[in-house]
């Protein structure tokens, strides 16, 4: 179960996992990208990373991956089942806020040749959510839900949608 505990903190650099994204083509972070050769993080590390990053920008970053590889899916189920607190909190929060964004902006991203597989409804249950329904009252929703699970009274709403908007702005300026 999802809830406010103590935070996990990820073993990766905030710029390692930025690089790792570079690597994936989900022009987000800027960090200063490292110009040795890294070993690719596995699925399940940039995930587990992420979710468990000290920076809130990093954190977010989760909602772009998800929107850019939904192929990833079973590695969030996958990744959510090893973690507790903080860091399961976001990462089943800003999942879910991929998916429901996903159906929200599928023109926009069909329009930049982004994959438009579905992302799989895994934690609507476990979030207290309906399972189906409007994606924009839904995402209004989750933002109450996590502003109660983090005890946090901030733009989660607002946070979903930046997160969005920006890679939806870089992916564009890249292919431009």
């Amino acid at each position: 179960m999802v809830g406010n505990t103590a935070p996990n903190i990820s073993r990766f650099s905030d710029e390692q996992l930025a690089t790792e994204l570079a690597r994936l083509n989900v022009p987000l972070l800027a960090y200063s990208i490292q110009d040795y050769v890294q070993v690719p993080l596995t699925p399940e590390e940039l995930i587990d990373g992420l979710a468990g990053s000290s920076e809130a920008r990093v954190r977010m970053a989760l909602i772009p991956l998800f929107l850019a590889r939904p192929t990833l899916a079973p590695q969030a189920t996958t990744v959510a089942a090893t973690q507790t607190g903080e860091s399961r909190t976001t990462l089943v929060c800003y999942y879910t806020a991929a998916m429901l964004l996903q159906r929200q902006l599928s023109k926009q991203l069909t329009l930049l040749n982004l994959p438009t597989t579905p992302l799989p409804d895994h934690f609507s249950q476990e979030l207290a959510l309906p399972s189906g329904g409007n994606p924009d009252a839904l995402l209004q929703s989750l933002a109450r839900r996590q502003a109660e699970l983090t005890g946090r009274a901030l733009n989660w709403y607002g946070t979903y949608h930046h997160a969005a908007e920006s890679f939806l702005r870089q992916v564009e300026l890249a292919s431009a």
